[in-house]
Protein backbone atom coordinates (compact mmCIF):
# COMPACT_ATOMS: atom_id res chain seq x y z
CA UNK A 1 0.00 0.00 0.00
CA UNK A 2 1.50 3.65 -0.85
CA UNK A 3 2.11 5.47 2.16
CA UNK A 4 0.80 9.00 2.18
CA UNK A 5 1.07 10.53 5.48
CA UNK A 6 4.81 11.18 6.92
CA UNK A 7 5.34 12.12 9.96
CA UNK A 8 7.61 15.38 10.33
CA UNK A 9 9.88 17.68 13.46
CA UNK A 10 10.65 20.58 12.92
CA UNK A 11 13.67 21.71 14.58
CA UNK A 12 12.90 25.39 16.14
CA UNK A 13 9.06 25.02 15.08
CA UNK A 14 6.46 27.42 13.95
CA UNK A 15 4.58 30.05 15.61
CA UNK A 16 0.99 30.05 13.99
CA UNK A 17 -0.80 33.95 14.26
CA UNK A 18 -2.12 33.22 17.33
CA UNK A 19 1.18 32.37 19.20
CA UNK A 20 0.99 28.48 19.62
CA UNK A 21 4.28 26.93 18.93
CA UNK A 22 3.98 23.91 16.59
CA UNK A 23 7.09 21.44 16.39
CA UNK A 24 5.07 18.12 15.16
CA UNK A 25 3.63 17.47 12.29
CA UNK A 26 2.37 15.19 9.53
CA UNK A 27 2.36 15.76 6.16
CA UNK A 28 0.22 14.11 3.39
CA UNK A 29 0.81 13.42 -0.34
CA UNK A 30 -1.87 14.85 -2.83
CA UNK A 31 -3.72 11.88 -4.10
CA UNK A 32 -7.03 13.39 -5.57
CA UNK A 33 -6.99 16.61 -7.45
CA UNK A 34 -7.12 20.00 -5.80
CA UNK A 35 -10.25 21.39 -5.24
CA UNK A 36 -11.47 24.76 -7.12
CA UNK A 37 -11.98 26.62 -3.48
CA UNK A 38 -8.21 25.44 -2.87
CA UNK A 39 -6.22 26.59 -5.84
CA UNK A 40 -6.52 30.62 -5.43
CA UNK A 41 -3.28 31.47 -3.34
CA UNK A 42 -3.88 34.54 -0.91
CA UNK A 43 -0.94 36.78 -1.59
CA UNK A 44 -2.18 39.21 -4.40
CA UNK A 45 -0.26 38.83 -8.09
CA UNK A 46 0.57 34.73 -6.87
CA UNK A 47 -0.16 31.92 -9.00
CA UNK A 48 -2.94 29.11 -9.00
CA UNK A 49 -2.11 26.22 -7.57
CA UNK A 50 -2.02 23.39 -10.43
CA UNK A 51 -4.19 21.07 -10.76
CA UNK A 52 -3.41 17.54 -9.84
CA UNK A 53 -3.84 14.90 -12.87
CA UNK A 54 -6.12 11.91 -11.50
CA UNK A 55 -4.52 8.72 -12.03
CA UNK A 56 -0.45 9.88 -11.36
CA UNK A 57 -0.80 7.44 -8.26
CA UNK A 58 -1.52 3.55 -8.12
CA UNK A 59 -2.13 1.16 -11.35
CA UNK A 60 1.10 -0.33 -13.04
CA UNK A 61 3.33 2.72 -12.65
CA UNK A 62 5.74 3.43 -9.72
CA UNK A 63 4.76 7.09 -8.58
CA UNK A 64 7.38 9.43 -9.06
CA UNK A 65 11.11 8.90 -10.11
CA UNK A 66 13.27 10.44 -12.61
CA UNK A 67 14.00 9.54 -15.94
CA UNK A 68 17.70 8.37 -16.01
CA UNK A 69 20.83 9.47 -18.77
CA UNK A 70 20.85 5.53 -20.64
CA UNK A 71 23.82 3.91 -18.93
CA UNK A 72 25.00 2.90 -22.01
CA UNK A 73 25.32 5.86 -24.11
CA UNK A 74 27.26 7.28 -20.45
CA UNK A 75 29.64 4.44 -21.11
CA UNK A 76 29.89 5.71 -25.03
CA UNK A 77 30.98 9.34 -24.29
CA UNK A 78 33.23 8.57 -21.43
CA UNK A 79 35.36 5.57 -23.74
CA UNK A 80 35.09 8.29 -26.41
CA UNK A 81 36.61 11.23 -24.71
CA UNK A 82 39.09 8.78 -22.59
CA UNK A 83 40.27 7.33 -26.31
CA UNK A 84 40.85 11.44 -27.43
CA UNK A 85 41.72 13.25 -24.29
CA UNK A 86 43.52 10.51 -22.08
CA UNK A 87 41.79 11.91 -19.14
CA UNK A 88 41.62 9.89 -15.79
CA UNK A 89 38.32 8.14 -15.53
CA UNK A 90 37.04 10.07 -11.94
CA UNK A 91 37.77 13.40 -14.12
CA UNK A 92 35.35 12.30 -16.81
CA UNK A 93 32.61 10.44 -14.48
CA UNK A 94 32.61 14.59 -12.33
CA UNK A 95 31.82 15.91 -15.78
CA UNK A 96 28.03 17.17 -15.52
CA UNK A 97 25.92 15.77 -18.52
CA UNK A 98 26.27 19.04 -20.56
CA UNK A 99 29.43 19.40 -20.10
CA UNK A 100 30.45 15.93 -20.97
CA UNK A 101 28.23 16.07 -24.05
CA UNK A 102 29.67 19.30 -25.63
CA UNK A 103 33.43 17.81 -25.47
CA UNK A 104 31.71 14.73 -27.54
CA UNK A 105 31.07 17.57 -29.57
CA UNK A 106 33.84 19.09 -29.54
CA UNK A 107 36.14 16.12 -30.75
CA UNK A 108 33.50 15.08 -33.14
CA UNK A 109 34.13 18.60 -34.93
CA UNK A 110 38.30 18.46 -34.37
CA UNK A 111 38.04 14.44 -36.24
CA UNK A 112 35.47 16.00 -39.12
CA UNK A 113 38.43 18.59 -39.81
CA UNK A 114 40.83 16.22 -39.67
CA UNK A 115 39.27 13.52 -41.91
CA UNK A 116 38.46 16.40 -44.06
CA UNK A 117 41.53 17.68 -44.29
CA UNK A 118 43.32 14.03 -45.06
CA UNK A 119 40.42 13.61 -47.87
CA UNK A 120 41.43 16.83 -49.76
CA UNK A 121 45.05 16.12 -49.32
Amino acid sequence: MLQTEFPFTLPMGYVDPEGNLHKEGVMRLATEPVPPPQRQRRQPGAYPVPVLRKGIRGGTQRPGGVWRYPLERLYEEVAYIAFHFHWPHEQLLALDHSERRRWVLEISKINRRLNEQSESS
